[in-house]
């Protein structure tokens, strides 16, 4: 038996501490003690970074579901570590627990999943299913908020050539970006326009 602990931080988790890398390790070592595992041999695996619906990049998934065997134990902090697409997470539990004979723990619960018949499949994807909702309704919000800055004339991204990015604060204290001309870059950029113009 080896202890395989797995973590992911998305994009969209920065700045949530409760998914901070560090908090996930030490999460999975602390249930690692509380259920007697200690002093067994452990690997960690990690993504950082990654959207938490593309299965295909992210290399440390990969790599612990190609070296799990019977009898392992997988931890991670809960099903929407695996990922949030319903449909791929489901696969990913069907292969471990069931096709590899894994047993996968989410310490946040203390729930070791199972995958031995209808109900079980159904509940993974259903809760696959949940987590795949919350990452749609978080692009929903980011794009709207991207939209309404642009809107009201302020920066969605990060700096352009030709712009030098200015701090501002409105009436009620909230602060915002505004791009303002870089009069020393502004000639460069109007050249690249009036021949792109000319042809």
């Amino acid at each position: 038996m080896k202890i395989r602990t797995y973590r992911r931080r998305s994009k969209n988790d920065e700045g949530k501490q409760q998914f901070s890398m560090e908090v996930q390790q030490a999460g999975c070592q602390e249930f690692i003690s509380r259920m007697g595992f200690a002093g067994e041999a452990c690997a960690d695996y990690a993504d950082d970074g990654g959207a938490s619906d593309d299965f295909l990049t992210r290399a440390g998934l990969r790599q612990m579901i190609t070296e799990a065997q019977r009898g392992d134990v997988i931890i991670c902090r809960d099903q929407s570590r695996l990922g949030r697409d319903a449909i791929e997470v489901t696969l990913v539990v069907r292969d471990l627990v069931r096709d590899r004979g894994c047993r996968l723990f989410y310490y946040i619960t203390g729930q070791e999943v199972q995958f031995a018949n209808a109900i079980d499949q159904a509940t993974t994807f259903i809760q696959g299913t949940g987590h795949q909702m919350e990452l749609e309704a978080i692009r929903s919000r980011t794009r709207e908020a991207l939209r309404s800055r642009v809107r009201d004339g302020r920066i969605a991204g990060g700096s352009c050539f030709g712009y030098r990015l200015e701090r501002k604060s409105d009436g009620s204290g909230r602060k915002y970006t505004l791009a303002v001309v870089n009069e020393a870059e502004a000639p460069i950029v109007r050249r690249i326009y009036d021949e792109y113009l000319a042809g």
